[in-house]
């Protein structure tokens, strides 16, 4: 019976490992995913102060100077490209931190698990522990029943003897 119950404890720590090692790899994803929506956030804070800065550079250049029509709707139209262009990478962050969240809550799954899969490992080795005390001591117990039984033969034996 004993054999049953390390080999089953032996499962359950491979169980264990694995859990860890999933836990692992959430981890990792977690922290790529963590480092890309930093990386966009700072992309499109930039973007976003480049296009604040050539809107206001792209407005002194024409301000206070007679422009063409054509000069102005060329300048809206580089405006509007650098807009659409910062509003794509605020769309990007959008889905990158979205991205974020379901890496969050895959590691917090993965952690959940590989905490039960420790509860269970350890409560199962309590029981094992238990199990071969209960196993030793009726093993004991066994032994000095047997040991009783000769004693007892032994001293029948003196007792016909004499």
């Amino acid at each position: 019976m004993s054999g049953t119950y390390g080999e089953l404890l032996r499962i359950k720590h491979y169980r264990e490992q694995l859990a860890t090692q999933a836990l692992r790899r959430e981890q990792q994803c977690f922290d790529q995913q963590a480092r890309i929506v930093r990386q966009v956030r700072d992309e499109a804070q930039s973007s976003h102060a480049h296009r604040l800065h050539e809107e206001q550079r792209r407005f002194e250049d024409i301000r206070d100077r007679l422009v063409s029509i054509e000069t102005i709707e060329d300048m809206n139209r580089h405006v509007a490209r650098l807009r659409e262009q910062e509003a794509l990478l605020n769309q990007r962050v959008l889905d990158e931190e979205k991205q974020l969240q379901r890496a969050r809550q895959a590691l917090d799954a993965a952690r959940e698990r590989q905490a039960a899969s420790v509860r269970e490992c350890e409560k199962f080795a309590q029981f094992v522990a238990v199990q071969r005390a209960i196993e030793e001591g009726e093993q004991m117990r066994r032994e000095e029943q047997e040991l009783e039984e000769i004693a007892s033969a032994v001293h029948q034996m003196r007792r016909e003897w004499t």
